[in-house]
């Protein structure tokens, strides 16, 4: 019996695909080899062998992953799959029903959230599923101590958060972001600074103030509000990597964990944050941080998927 982990290499350095590429090292610690994913098709697995599929591979390729996912398993390969996005739920012009059909002709399914489980399930995903929790994100070592500031941090394209050009709070925040991304730093409300561009593998490292922001609202390219509520932040991991406390959206995927491990701070509105940060004391960030802290040893160490890959063979 043999094991892949299909995966490509990507040409774009952004933190949704250091999970990807974490996930090849984590799964190689369990005996997966690397399969890339263009020469995948010219490789015929033999029945038991299994294959780990992150997917989609890429966005909009549900067509070509639905080709791979049938190629593996004409020969009776087994095969894992983690819903690392469902595009149909937050896209509306991908087809729902090619996506579900994929996923009933997979043996295990790995799904971020429990929402997400119950939501597939009532699409019609009738395949055995296991739960992930948290997105790992790989450092050495262990995260440094962060020193309690009354500020936000925003990582990523601020495509994705229009509040930060009509920001009305008063608590600062500092965006890091490649810079490209801003296209015209005064588009920026007050309170907002561009502080500069990090490495995904480096932001871990470096950043270590403040409580990381995480807030998704619909846009004009996609349903995120909404799709957040099923849907695991790589942000999320990443702060946490950091050992920086959270401040996140109630209703986000991440939240009842968070809540849980006391690693931030859950409000419901944009608004609260100001109301939050004035009260906030530096006895209650160093509980919060802690929290972080004990989270960012599992995240950084790769815990929460080799756990699932480990659970999703057990049913094979």
């Amino acid at each position: 019996m043999r094991k892949y982990i299909i995966h490509q290499d990507s040409h774009k350095v952004m933190s949704s695909g250091k999970v990807r590429e974490d996930m090849v090292l984590i799964a190689a610690r369990l005996g997966y080899e690397k399969l890339e994913e263009d020469v995948a098709l010219e490789t015929n697995a033999d029945e038991n062998d299994i294959i780990l599929f992150a997917y989609p591979s890429r966005k909009g390729s549900e067509k070509a992953d639905q080709k791979l996912i049938k190629h593996f398993k004409k020969n009776g390969a087994r095969i894992i799959i983690v819903t690392l996005n469902v595009d149909y739920l937050r896209y509306e012009d991908v087809d729902s029903q090619l996506v579900v059909d994929t996923f009933n002709n997979v043996d295990v399914i790995i799904t971020l959230s429990r929402k997400m489980q119950m939501r597939l399930a009532e699409d019609g995903v009738l395949t055995p599923m296991i739960l992930l929790e948290l997105h790992d994100y790989l450092a050495t070592g262990a995260a440094r101590r962060p020193l309690f500031e009354k500020h936000l941090i925003f990582a990523g394209s601020p495509y994705k958060a229009e509040y930060l050009q009509n920001w009305a709070n008063t608590t600062p925040v500092d965006v890091f972001a490649r810079p490209e991304a801003i296209n015209d730093e005064e588009l920026l409300a007050n309170n907002v600074t561009y502080v500069g561009y990090l490495h995904p593998d480096h932001i871990a490292k470096v950043l270590n103030y403040g409580f990381g922001l995480a807030f998704d609202e619909d846009s004009a390219t996609g349903n995120f509000a909404e799709y957040q509520t099923m849907n695991l932040s790589h942000k999320v991991s990443m702060f946490l990597a950091a050992g920086i406390p959270l401040i996140l959206n109630a209703k986000a995927a991440s939240a009842p964990m968070i809540e849980a491990a006391h690693a931030g701070v859950l409000i419901g509105s944009l608004d609260e944050i100001d109301d939050v940060m004035y009260n906030m004391t530096e006895q209650d960030y160093v509980h919060y941080s802690n929290g972080a802290s004990r989270l960012s040893a599992l995240v950084r160490h790769g815990f929460f998927y080799r756990k699932a890959i480990v659970e999703a063979e057990q049913i094979l």
